[in-house]
């Protein structure tokens, strides 16, 4: 990564993918670092916002992430008044529920999206994992390994959402048939 960096020091892609390993590791200060020197680069690229997004999640700081989701969302062309509608409908959460609120907002988005076309089963499990839901957690997380899903590879040993399973045989179960350990 380093060497495509210094190939391209300006591309808003692989500065965003360099902050990957800090969310990974959970760094999410340094994250939130690199990807403002990003957004500098080119404020009109949705990726890096995309990446602060789950940073300032990582840190707890749910309204910063609602706005970032809120420009990620029109960066990507939704529509303004719908993007509107769930900003509002994503502080309702956040402010009626907490975190747990602001999550169960995020899953009804992708419910409803999946209406239009099939939703990610790993970003299913992701999300049920954030609201508490364990036997959907490892209901998404069983399609996504029987759909050779990239972020289930990618990310399932650093993801902090899945925490509270990492001790259950069923999650051991899936790293044994991944070929992955902890």
């Amino acid at each position: 990564m380093n060497t495509a960096q210094s190939l391209d020091p300006l591309s808003p892609v692989l500065g965003s993918l360099a902050a990957t390993p800090l969310l990974g590791s959970r760094q999410y200060d340094r994250a939130v670092e690199q990807l403002h020197k990003v957004q500098e680069l080119d404020p009109h690229s949705p990726l890096p916002r995309m990446f602060l997004q789950q940073a300032y999640e990582g840190k707890g700081d749910f309204a910063s992430a609602g706005n970032e989701w809120q420009q990620v969302a029109l960066g990507f062309g939704e529509k303004p008044e719908i993007v509107k509608a769930r900003a509002e409908k994503l502080r309702r959460g956040f402010t009626k529920g907490g975190e747990r609120g602001y999550w169960q907002a995020q899953l009804e988005f992708l419910k409803a999206d999946s209406k239009q076309s099939p939703a990610d089963s790993y970003s299913l499990a992701l999300l049920y994992a954030r609201v508490g839901d364990q036997n959907r957690t490892f209901q998404g997380l069983e399609k996504a390994f029987q759909e050779h899903s990239q972020n289930l590879t990618l990310w399932l040993l650093t993801e902090p959402a899945f925490d509270s399973i990492r001790t259950d045989p069923r999650f051991q179960d899936l790293l044994r048939r991944m070929g992955r350990t902890q």
